[in-house]
């Protein structure tokens, strides 16, 4: 059974761990409290004007939504058979769609990141951009899940979509071409000659073997230091997280998690990583979530790397989805997870080490990479102070 860490819908859904086994565990005698849930049924079955208007399918999803809603847990819900299925692309790395992710701004719809390459960033949008219209259809009280439902659609359709830019009078049109995806979740560049940096988009099933392939690549260019960028990553697999700290750190704890029933998991680290000495700074940020707080969670404080930004999001929950037999599925938090010193950063957040803000719109440049960059590798005119960790000895 995989387990997720997850924040918030994508743009093309969220990443989520599909459990098939366990049910057998959940078959215990309903209660006597949900003996009304039937008995209401029962009435509106038999007594209801309209008979020949009722949906049963629908009774039922609304019973489930609503019992869930009680639960006043926003990583807690229901996914329809349609949303269940993208889930599970969504998962496997691979999607039709415009390659893009999808956050809550300020209450509203709004790019969070871009897939390198993708229609999206093709076309000309930007993270921040807020939807105002999907196909001319208003957002008003959609989940972003059911907006994605607008998003995606077959390869080679056309979606068009409404955007509202800061600082730009009036709203933006696009034009966007779907097209098959494979969710590019690993990047990776020389920032300066001296610092490599490696953008992590999101956790999903192919990330840790793309992180592989980045890190090579990344020392044979000998650098002095790696810039961890983790801003706007809104979570992922943890099973992927713990492949991924494993290559950074040499032993100890990645996290641990406490389920329903008080039972400790502890996440060890895995042997033969392959950045083990090379000085690190971690990039964070308000997006940054869930197992990207995990995984920086884990590198401060094992005194592996500096985290460099701002407070992150505070999601430390694990959550995992059950199919129902119609293909519908169950999302539920079923554990808390805690960094390796103990600290559980639901609601509160990671501070960074450095805390290093973005002036709006990102006047002047991208602050945050260039205090990492000096961190990592100082002019040596300034003097400036270098991070007290051990050289690459590769």
């Amino acid at each position: 059974m995989k387990r997720v860490v997850l924040v918030v819908a994508l743009a093309i859904v969220a990443a989520l761990a599909v459990s098939s086994c366990g049910l057998a565990r959940l078959n215990t005698p309903v209660p006597d409290e949900m003996d009304k849930v039937l008995e209401a049924y029962r009435l509106v079955e038999t007594r209801y004007v309209d008979k020949k208007m009722l949906d049963k399918g629908a009774l039922a999803e609304g019973a489930i939504e609503g019992m869930l809603a009680k639960l006043n847990d926003r990583f807690t819900g229901y996914l329809a058979p349609k949303d269940f299925q993208r889930a599970q692309e969504r998962q496997d790395g691979r999607f039709q769609g415009i390659g893009a992710t999808v956050t809550a701004k300020d209450g509203k719809p709004a790019i969070l990141g871009l897939f390198p390459d993708s229609p999206a960033e093709k076309a000309g949008l930007k993270p921040g951009d807020v939807f105002l219209t999907i196909e001319g259809k208003p957002l008003d009280g959609l989940t972003l899940e059911e907006m994605v439902a607008l998003i995606r659609g077959a390869e080679g359709t056309t979606v068009r979509l409404e955007m509202q830019r800061e600082g730009v009078s009036g709203p933006l049109f696009f034009d966007i071409v779907r097209v098959a995806i494979k969710a590019v979740t690993v990047t990776f560049e020389m920032a300066t000659s001296a610092v490599a940096r490696i953008h992590i988009l999101e956790f999903s099933a192919t990330t840790g073997d793309d992180l592989k392939r980045a890190l090579r690549d990344a020392l044979a260019q000998r650098p002095q230091g790696l810039l961890l960028d983790l801003r706007n990553n809104p979570g992922g697999l943890v099973d992927t997280v713990i492949d991924i700290a494993s290559q950074f750190l040499r032993e100890g704890l990645v996290g641990y998690e406490i389920d329903a029933d008080g039972k400790r998991i502890e996440w060890e680290v895995q042997k033969d990583g392959i950045a083990l000495e090379i000085p690190m700074v971690v990039l964070v940020n308000g997006n940054s979530a869930s197992g990207s707080e995990l995984l920086s969670g884990a590198l401060q404080d094992q005194g592996r790397a500096k985290l460099l930004g701002t407070q992150t999001y505070g999601k430390g929950s694990v959550n995992q989805t059950w199919r129902l037999k119609d293909g519908s599925g169950v999302r539920l938090t079923t554990a808390k997870w805690y960094t390796p010193k103990g600290r559980q950063i639901g609601q509160v957040g990671l501070t960074p080490d450095i805390v290093v803000a973005l002036a709006p719109n990102n006047a002047g440049g991208d602050a945050q990479m260039q205090q990492a960059i000096r961190l990592l590798a100082p002019p040596p005119a300034t003097g400036a102070a270098t991070l007290r960790m051990p050289a690459y000895a590769g």
